[in-house]
Parts: C-alpha cells; sequence; structure tokens
C-alpha cells in the first residue's frame, strides 16, 4: 500500500524507470536489439523484427485485443481483482524475480519451457480470476479520497505490476509452444488489467497501468512475429485512443491538496478575522512541514514554522503587490493573510500552467510544456525554494512523455500490419513509402503528430520516431518480410 505523498515524491522517478522498463530486451531470434555507443542515458534502441506478409483476417474483426462486447459482464471488477492478487504465491524470491525478468526479455525460441511452465503452474488461480475480472465492464476502486484526504492508503499496486508481468510470461510461453490464440487472449487481459488499474485515482495508477500495458504490448510484438501469424491491424484499430486516458487522474492531481485541506481552497476575497487567517495560514505552513516529512508537532518544526513565516511574509508582501493588489491593502492584511494568499496563490498559478498542457494531445503539448517545466525549475531552484509548489508540485514531463510513448507503440504496431497488408497484395514486397498504402490509414507518430520516419532497408524496412527527441526517447524498428513458412 501506498500513502499518497510517497506517491507524489515516486512520480517522477517511476516515469523514468518506466521509460526504461518500456524499452524492448534483446530478443535473438524474431526481435533484437541493438544499442550504438552513446554517452551514458542516452542509448538509442533498435527493435529487429522479422514477419511475414498478413492479410487482414476474415471476418475482419474477428480478433479482439480488449474483452468484445458480447463477451463482457455487467458489474465492478474491483473485487474480482483483489482475489486474483490474494491467489498469487506470497513466497515469490528475488531468484524467483531474476528470473522472470530474464525470461521476459528472452526469445520464445529459446524459453526454457519446463521451468517456465512449473513457475506459472503456481498462478493459475490467480490468472482465473484475472481472466474473469478484466471481464467487467467497469472497474471502480471506490477510494475514499474524500474522507481520507492525504492519508489515504493507495491499492496493491505492485500486486498488478508483478501479476501483468505474469500474463506477460504466460503469453510468452503459449507463443514458444505455438499457441497463437492463447497468447492473443493473455494479451487481451493483460490491456484489460492495466486498464482498470489505471481507472483509480492518481497518476501513479495511471502510470502502473501505462507499464503494464508497454510490456502487454510487446508480447503483441511478439505475435506479430510468429510464424502463421494473424493480422492485428483491426484488432488494434479497435483499441481506444488513447489506449489508457490519464484524464480522470490528472483532474485529482490538480486538486487532491484541498481534499486534506478545504480550507485552503478559494481563499481569494474572503472576508475572514485575525484569527481564521492565522488558522489558515498555519494549515499551509503545516502542509509545508509534512511534505518536508515533518509533522509539525515537536517544539524545534514549530520553531522551523515560524522562521519560514518571518520569511515568506515580506517576500508575500511583495507577490501580492505583482498581482495588482493596492500597497494600501495589502499593508492593511494580518501577517497570516499575506502568508496564506501568497502561497496558495503561487500554488495554484503554477500547478495551472503544468496541468493545463494535459488537455492537448501531447505532440501540440510537448514544446510548452517544456518551456513551462523549466520556467518552474528555475524558480523552484530560485525564487521559490521552499514554496508550497516547489514542494508539492510534482514533475509531470516524464510522465507525459511516458503517456504519449504507450501511444506511440500502438501506432508503430498499426504500421506494421498496413505494411504486412500491403506486402500480402503485392507479392511480399513492402511499400516504396508509407503514402502508398491505400488499403488502410497509418497513423501519425502520437509523440511528434507527423508521419513516422520510414524508408525500406534490404527485404523489409525501418519505422523510425527520431525528429527533436533524445535518443533515449526515440524509436527506430527494423522489420524484415520473410516468406511464409520460414524464420
Amino acid at each position: 500500500m501506498i500513502r499518497i505523498p510517497l506517491s507524489r515524491v515516486l512520480i517522477s522517478a517511476l516515469s523514468a524507470l518506466l521509460t526504461v522498463a518500456s524499452l524492448p530486451a534483446a530478443e535473438p531470434a524474431s526481435i533484437q536489439t541493438t544499442q550504438p555507443t552513446q554517452p551514458a542515458g542516452e542509448q538509442v534502441q533498435t527493435v529487429r523484427l522479422s514477419v511475414q506478409p498478413a492479410a487482414a483476417p476474415k471476418p475482419a474483426m474477428s480478433i479482439y485485443l480488449l474483452p468484445p462486447l458480447l463477451d463482457r459482464l455487467p458489474g465492478n471488477a474491483a473485487g474480482t481483482y483483489g482475489i486474483a492478487l490474494q491467489m498469487m504465491p506470497a513466497d515469490e524470491t528475488d531468484a524467483d524475480r531474476d528470473k522472470i525478468e530474464k525470461w521476459l526479455k528472452m526469445a520464445s525460441s529459446v524459453l526454457p519451457r519446463d521451468e517456465v511452465r512449473n513457475l506459472l503452474s503456481r498462478y493459475e488461480q490467480s490468472f482465473r480470476y484475472a481472466v474473469l475480472a478484466s471481464r467487467y465492464e467497469r472497474c471502480d476502486w471506490d477510494l475514499p479520497i474524500r474522507q481520507e484526504g492525504i492519508n489515504l492508503l493507495l491499492p496493491n499496486l505492485q500486486g498488478f505490476r508483478r501479476l501483468g508481468r505474469m500474463l506477460a510470461l504466460d503469453a510468452r510461453l503459449a507463443l514458444a509452444e505455438g499457441r497463437l490464440d492463447e497468447a492473443i487472449a493473455r494479451v487481451r487481459t493483460s490491456l484489460a488489467l492495466s486498464r482498470h488499474v489505471s481507472e483509480g485515482t492518481f497518476l501513479i495508477g495511471a502510470l502502473v497501468g501505462i507499464a503494464n500495458a508497454t510490456v502487454a504490448l510487446e508480447q503483441a510484438r511478439e505475435v506479430l512475429a510468429a510464424d502463421g501469424s494473424p493480422n492485428l491491424y483491426w484488432a488494434l484499430v479497435q483499441l481506444p485512443d488513447p489506449l489508457i486516458s490519464m484524464r480522470h487522474a490528472m483532474e485529482y492531481e490538480q486538486n487532491w491538496l484541498y481534499f486534506s485541506y478545504p480550507q485552503l481552497r478559494g481563499l481569494g476575497d474572503l472576508k475572514l478575522s485575525d484569527e481564521q487567517w492565522n488558522e489558515r495560514a498555519r494549515a499551509a505552513m503545516n502542509l509545508l512541514a509534512l511534505a518536508g516529512g515533518k509533522d509539525g508537532s515537536t517544539a524545534a518544526d514549530a520553531l522551523r514554522a515560524l522562521a519560514a513565516g518571518m520569511k515568506m511574509y515580506p517576500q508575500g508582501k511583495q507577490w501580492l503587490l505583482s498581482q495588482g493588489r493596492s500597497a494600501k491593502e495589502v499593508e492593511a492584511m494580518p501577517h497570516g493573510q499575506v502568508i496564506v494568499l501568497s502561497m496558495m496563490g503561487q500554488y495554484e498559478q503554477w500547478r495551472d500552467e503544468i496541468f493545463k498542457w494535459f488537455a492537448l494531445p501531447y505532440a501540440q503539448a510537448r514544446a510548452g510544456m517544456e518551456k513551462t517545466l523549466r520556467a518552474f525549475d528555475d524558480w523552484a531552484s530560485g525564487p521559490g525554494r521552499g514554496n508550497l509548489a516547489a514542494v508539492l508540485l510534482p514533475s509531470l514531463g516524464r510522465a507525459a512523455f511516458v503517456h504519449a510513448s504507450l501511444e506511440r507503440e500502438v501506432a508503430a504496431l498499426r504500421c506494421v500490419e498496413a505494411v504486412r497488408l500491403y506486402a500480402a497484395a503485392h507479392g511480399g514486397q513492402p511499400p516504396a513509402e508509407l503514402g502508398q498504402i491505400n488499403l488502410v490509414p497509418v497513423p501519425a507518430d502520437p509523440v511528434t503528430g507527423k508521419p513516422f520516419g520510414y524508408h525500406v532497408e534490404g527485404k523489409g524496412f525501418v519505422l523510425e520516431s527520431i525528429e527533436g527527441l533524445r535518443p533515449r526517447d526515440q524509436l527506430r524498428w527494423v522489420v524484415e518480410l520473410r516468406e511464409a513458412g520460414t524464420k
């Protein structure tokens, strides 16, 4: 279980971790990755994928990557997922985790099937309930945020992360044994789980959902590489856009403070007594102490709060004047009013400057978001050091990119499948450019908002997303088109 304050500290680190986790692993047979020499932290990973031309299945919409309407069940999935977590073996060791990570990075053709099967047998009941939960039409975690506020305990997100990886491993075993339909079914369960986990209240849950969905799509990519793989273009098109929405989570992230401190909301035009303003100032200072790991209960904490308040008062006066209030009005304010109005005013201004970009597609928001975050970092490390906004507002740029990179993965898979459709109708040859494909629409790159880079190379093609991106954020897939029956 994770408390909200800890989740805020983890957001930046988790976003960076998910970026690394979402990068494809070395696959010696069907999928391979290479890492050209780059400065530390700036590696470009190239995915090497070998696929066959494939026409659309008939009926065209016979394959689903989320439970279809006729298979969905009325009701709430949350309780059934709880049973799935309870059914997972509790004795997973570090050695087990190391093996699982190794197997997930291993080509299915060289997977130690007996050993993997033996481990997965311990998860049969957990998988059974996860499949059932994935079919429910909704997942309402019913978290008591309005009652608990900052003390709220979040669901077992690490458990869902573990369950998602085990489902991915089961999909990989199914591929190794040639059970394509079962592998696709596991991807379907994994993606539904990812969406349900992301429908919790906070951003950290959405990030765990994105991580699980990324791992699931890596298994979908393995499906494309299997001999006789069906074309998944229309299955990918049927996925929601975006696959995981962050709008709900971001709305709560933007407003979480007021569930615990409703008295700090809407202060601008309130007419309060001096003592009431001082009470609100103390609440804001207490929140600042909590964010710094102090509970405000000791004499030392009280002294620190007093010292901080004395420093904030003249700064607060200057800020209120800069916002258009008259000197006479500001001088007449009690100290508590000056402190709390300036603290909450700056917090809300920076909060909205950062969060407003999330209402736009990433490709449209990226430049403005990056500029805003640079300005915020400069302020938070300079004149705003120690301010409530500097302490509480998470760095969200990486989270936004992680979300966009998941959508890019879906779009890139659609591009590969569009080329497979074209090649099936043109003697196994790829198009000279993506614009030649007229059977189906070819998606743009959600990260850049422009067409993917594409060129024919050897017996296949290269698909890229590189424009304006740091090397670690780029996508480069080298795809070989092989004849049916070859590997």
